[in-house]
């Protein structure tokens, strides 16, 4: 909720962690989450973040939930749920994965799993969990990208879908990720901008040809 709230307001998540809020912070802080409350509202949805006060395996994540008819559901992360560590830890990720997925399909939700990389950027534990799902996106945050503020998102499995890798820009300080934008390139990788420049026109053509092949798919739907 920390992490919510920082995104929000836009004050630092360590004054948060810190509990250093004065004042004018905590009435910014109501402020924001309100609007952010009626803008759910006017939506007709809602958010909600749940915190097991046990172990709870992936069947018991996805069933409990159930009944509130959420349409997405986060997982953070895999690696925390029950029965998932052991001698048989690779296969049980790869089951409760599968599980996931076939959940999703069977009730229409969007289930999202939330997984870390190990030191070769590859999906920690079991290989099984990427043979399971339709999407994976990896991304890494190191060295060049806490000097740049981006980050490249890389689907590396993109079933039916275009697995083009994007540029993020992320600010961790108020814990909030978005678009690349012209206004990044003065402060962030070098002083003219030129890597972000070249990052943000290769984004730009990708977008360009993208938009130019639905152009394309609607018309022939069209004369269909």
């Amino acid at each position: 909720m920390d992490r919510i709230l920082s995104n929000l307001s836009k004050i630092p998540i360590n004054k948060f962690t810190s509990g250093k809020l004065t004042d004018d912070d905590k009435i910014k802080v109501r402020k924001s989450y309100k609007k952010f409350a009626k803008e759910l509202r006017d939506l007709d949805t809602n958010y909600n973040i749940w915190a097991p006060d046990c172990d709870v395996t992936m069947t018991e994540v996805l069933y409990s939930l159930l009944p509130f008819n959420y349409d997405v559901y986060v997982i953070d992360y895999i690696g925390l749920l029950k029965g998932l560590s052991g001698d048989d830890q690779v296969r049980q990720l790869g089951a409760a994965v599968r599980e996931a997925k076939i959940f999703a399909k069977n009730n229409n939700k969007l289930v999202i799993i939330l997984a870390q990389l190990n030191d070769d950027n590859k999906v920690k534990y079991s290989r099984a969990m990427v043979e399971h799902v339709s999407n994976c996106w990896i991304w890494e945050y190191n060295e060049a990208s806490r000097e740049s503020g981006i980050v490249t998102m890389n689907p590396i499995k993109s079933r039916n879908q275009d697995p083009t890798p994007f540029d993020l820009a992320v600010d961790f300080s108020i814990m909030r990720a978005g678009d690349v934008t012209e206004s990044d390139f003065q402060t962030r990788e070098d002083p003219s901008g030129k890597k972000l420049k070249e990052k943000v026109g290769k984004s730009k053509e990708r977008l360009k040809k993208l938009s130019q092949e639905i152009d394309e798919y609607d018309l022939d739907d069209d004369e269909d």
